[in-house]
């Protein structure tokens, strides 16, 4: 690995950079948190009545999604996340899960 020019032994490297918030150097963990995501979508119809039954007065189906897609990301991860719940570690990529996409379906019924 090359740093500055000069040829640095990967294990020193690591050592130095990998320890994270325990003292190393964390700048090589930390990014942009600028993005651009399509956070929750849904679609909604609207059943006729008149085709369900007598008792009931409307129906709803849905679909719902959220976090579907990022149209645009500076870091490489998903910034809303968090390596932890405390305050001085925002914003630090230090090897954390994948963000989740949920999709779901709605039925609302009226009676």
């Amino acid at each position: 690995m090359l740093v500055n020019g000069r040829p640095i032994p990967a294990r020193e490297y690591y050592q130095v950079v990998g320890t994270g918030a325990t003292g190393g150097i964390a700048s090589q963990y930390v990014y942009s948190a600028t993005n651009v995501r399509l956070a929750e979508l849904s679609l909604g119809y609207d059943l006729p009545v008149k085709k369900i039954g007598k008792f009931i007065k409307a129906a709803n189906v849905s679909f719902i999604g959220r976090n579907l897609f990022m149209f645009y990301a500076r870091a490489p991860f998903d910034p809303e996340l968090t390596a932890n719940t405390q305050t001085y570690f925002q914003g630090i990529d230090y090897f954390m899960m994948p963000s989740l996409r949920s999709l779901g379906f709605s039925v609302k019924l009226n009676f």
